[in-house]
């Protein structure tokens, strides 16, 4: 089982319904966390788990998926054996990702990134770019273009982020 931990997701908890709903859609998902615990399949090859606050963590082979609120979040926790999706527009997450030791994989619409939006189409078609290599536990991933469906919203990190999460855990667009 795949294995995704969101940290710090807040308000709407936009971040992890993309997450979920985008693992649900590629094999399904066990989702424990925010005082829920639900699969979407039999089988889900999925484990994805969000907290708020966190004082340890031994999820080896996790990828780390950082949202806003990373106050509860100790930063204490040793990130350098995982892969941390971050919006490389909020500080704290780059400050947490950094002081933690963790790889980090940027997503936002700077050109700055690994991942961004490179373009907008008609009836919610988005062509995101992976400008970097990236390495996983499973070799590495080169870059490339792929397009989804995605409503517009002026928050795209939460539709990167879980794209992201899965092109690291193995799941290929390209």
């Amino acid at each position: 089982m795949k294995k995704i931990v969101i940290l710090g997701d807040c308000g709407s908890c936009r971040l992890t319904r993309e997450v979920t709903g985008l693992c649900s859609k590629n094999g399904g998902v066990l989702f424990i966390g925010g005082g829920k615990i639900f699969r979407t399949s039999e089988n889900p090859s999925y484990l994805v788990v969000g907290a708020s606050e966190l004082s340890q963590l031994e999820l080896p082979g996790s990828i780390i998926v950082l949202g806003k609120k990373l106050g509860g979040i100790s930063r204490d926790i040793d990130l350098s054996a995982y892969i941390c999706v971050l919006d490389a527009e909020n500080k704290d997450s780059l400050l947490f990702a950094s002081g933690c030791g963790a790889q980090a994989l940027g997503c936002s619409m700077s050109g700055h990134d690994s991942m961004t939006v490179s373009s907008f189409g008609e009836d919610g078609q988005i062509v995101i770019a992976l400008r970097r290599s990236v390495r996983t536990d499973s070799g590495t991933i080169s870059p490339g273009e792929f397009s989804i469906y995605a409503s517009p919203d002026d928050n795209i990190y939460p539709v990167l982020a879980a794209n992201a999460a899965l092109l690291v855990s193995g799941v290929s667009p390209f």
